[in-house]
């Protein structure tokens, strides 16, 4: 389990298969994985989640 605030990590790559075994193996131990098969895609969700991608930054 991932003490204090959630980790979050966005994961790209234009392996699907890989991208979900790199996510699943990132939940186990409690962190927020949120995965994309393409940059687009990646690139517009963290811009629709910007603020809460700030805050866990901690800016």
């Amino acid at each position: 389990m991932v003490s204090g605030s959630p980790a979050r990590v966005l994961c790209l790559d234009d392996e699907p298969t890989r991208v979900f075994l790199i996510t699943r193996a990132l939940e186990k131990p409690g962190i927020e994985a949120r995965r994309f098969a393409s940059a687009q895609a990646g690139l517009a969700a963290w811009c629709a989640s910007r603020a809460r991608w700030r805050r866990w930054r901690g800016s």
